[in-house]
């Protein structure tokens, strides 16, 4: 492949570790709960990867603009008032990523869960129904990296977490130029 080309891939968590570790991609962007660091660190170490913090950004949720929240509380949702829609969730082969989804999920009891095993679908499913996905609260930084959410995210208010942003490569692996610009293109939005 030559330095110019760039492929774009959207995963799970999992698979973004997995397609670093074993070459297929050279970087690797994760949104990941800031609870769960210290442990995926380690993994991170274990497999020989370098983490890069961009930065922090509030929970937020992926709801379709006909869903009655988005309707009536468009600048954001509490936990209380999205208690029984449908949960989209991505299947994640890695315990420490389900241990995350399941720190998430003890936030909404009273929802039905939906398990989707790529991202476009449950970004699409959640658009079309009345279910929502978690992301970041922050829809520039999915602009700036790529991939627009659509309908736009909007906050939890009152969410106990956060995320951190990041990006890993395979340890000792220099950036090419125009991965070097990716990644200074999302460090300059924080």
């Amino acid at each position: 492949i030559h330095e110019k080309d760039f492929r774009y891939y959207r995963f799970s968590k999992s698979q973004v570790v997995d397609a670093v570790c074993n070459g297929t991609c050279d970087i690797g962007i994760l949104i990941l709960l800031d609870t769960s660091m210290d442990y995926v660190e380690k993994l991170f170490q274990q497999s020989k990867l370098e983490y890069h913090v961009l930065g922090i950004c509030e929970l937020g949720v992926n709801i379709a603009t006909n869903n009655p929240l988005m309707q009536s509380h468009p600048d954001g949702v509490t936990l209380e008032q999205m208690q029984g829609f449908p949960m989209m969730t991505l299947h994640e082969e890695k315990k420490i990523f389900q241990l995350e989804d399941e720190t998430l999920l003890q936030l909404f009891p009273n929802s039905r869960i939906l398990e989707s095993y790529d991202t476009q679908s449950a970004i699409t499913i959640a658009s079309q129904t009345l279910g929502f996905l978690l992301c970041a609260a922050n829809n520039a930084l999915y602009e700036r990296a790529g991939f627009p959410l659509i309908p736009a995210p909007i906050r939890i208010l009152d969410a106990p977490y956060r995320y951190e942003i990041g990006w890993i490569k395979r340890s000792h692996s220099p950036l090419t130029a125009i991965e070097a610009e990716y990644i200074k293109l999302l460090t300059d939005f924080f």
